[in-house]
């Protein structure tokens, strides 16, 4: 052998130790959070609300709500938290579902998965954007989520930020409906004084839209 195609051998293994780890970690890295053009569709007693998600800025909730929703976590759930104080109304807990007589139980529920880790991005908690309620561990993000009825920025500021992994594009008057529901507001995290239910929650193309039923009919008994 040659002592230049040695040199060439010697060159391209130590190539392959730099690029093929890196290739590899970014493969791990990568998440996927299905086509970019499908949407939330949350049938409610309401009507209908659609989010549209933000998946290269919150790849890993998009990812996990959009697993959820797949599996019909939410179907049957209920908003549990009408919060004008906070300008925030909050559903996602399967506690609304397993344990309906029990509200006292209500927003400390959470499905058996890990949590997920922050995404802070340049989103803000604007009206009508969607974001991931947690504890005080910035980590804990699980199922449970808000839809902002006001502009946030509080939200926004470090130390206190919630990551935004969509935003409403259709229903924002539902929302509004919602959030003036007679509500226990001597409640630490006031709660609707009739149950507000999510019927049915499932993922669609955007341009299908316009093709889907009547939401009341996800609701009837």
């Amino acid at each position: 052998m040659t002592r230049l195609l040695k040199k060439l051998l010697t060159i391209c293994f130590l190539f392959s130790l730099i690029v093929f780890p890196q290739a590899c970690k970014d493969k791990v890295a990568s998440v996927d959070t299905g086509p970019d053009d499908e949407v939330a569709v949350l049938d409610t007693d309401y009507g209908r609300i659609v989010w549209e998600f933000y998946p290269k800025d919150a790849p890993n909730h998009v990812a996990t709500f959009k697993k959820l929703i797949r599996d019909h976590f939410f179907d049957g759930t209920a908003f549990h938290r009408i919060d004008l104080v906070s300008g925030v109304i909050q559903g996602g807990d399967p506690n609304t579902k397993t344990k309906p007589n029990d509200p006292a139980t209500w927003g400390m529920g959470e499905p058996n998965q890990p949590k997920i880790k922050a995404e802070f991005n340049d989103h803000s908690n604007v009206r009508g954007a969607v974001g991931a309620a947690r504890s005080g561990d910035p980590d804990s993000a699980a199922s449970q989520f808000f839809i902002n009825i006001r502009d946030n920025p509080g939200f926004d500021q470090p130390g206190n930020q919630y990551t935004v992994f969509a935003h409403v594009i259709e229903g924002m008057n539902v929302v509004d409906i919602i959030a003036n529901a007679p509500s226990d507001k001597t409640a630490q995290f006031p709660r609707p004084l009739e149950r507000i239910n999510i019927c049915k929650a499932y993922l669609v193309k955007r341009d299908q839209l316009s093709k889907l039923q009547d939401p009341s009919a996800s609701c009837k008994p």
